[in-house]
């Protein structure tokens, strides 16, 4: 019969308390860098989804689009994301919407890790579209 070393009692389970929230870190960590991951590339889609909207609908298209429509398709492609209402979406055409004039889209959005207990760790997101108008 083999007898534990006496004053070993209970060290599996402090060295499993220490690494386990270790783990648990690093767990909320990588989900958190996920989070924001995917903000980032929803920005990024909505910014593109409504420049092309712009490009489509220029002054000589049956409904042509002002700052106004372009960022309601911004928020319709960013609808039911993690961005919720937060960005800020500014437009902007040079020098109109006319054929082969510029369309810029740009948004900036405050994230915040939801795990994080420091103001610190938030971030501002940012992304810019810019095409050329075709109709």
């Amino acid at each position: 019969m083999i007898r534990p070393r006496l004053g070993r009692a209970g060290v599996a389970g402090v060295e499993f308390a220490l690494t386990s929230m270790v783990l648990l870190g690093v767990i909320v960590a990588i989900l958190e860098g996920g989070e924001l991951l995917v903000a980032q590339h929803t920005l990024d889609n909505a910014v593109v989804a409504a420049a092309r909207f712009a490009v489509v609908h220029g002054s000589r298209s049956s409904s042509p689009a002002s700052s106004g429509d372009v960022k309601n398709a911004f928020n319709a492609a960013a609808a039911g994301s993690v961005l919720g209402n937060g960005p800020v979406v500014t437009v902007s055409f040079n020098p109109d919407n006319s054929p082969g004039s510029s369309v810029s889209v740009s948004a900036t959005y405050n994230w915040t890790p939801v795990a994080s207990l420091a103001d610190w760790a938030a971030l501002t997101l940012s992304a810019q579209a810019n095409f050329t108008i075709q109709n």
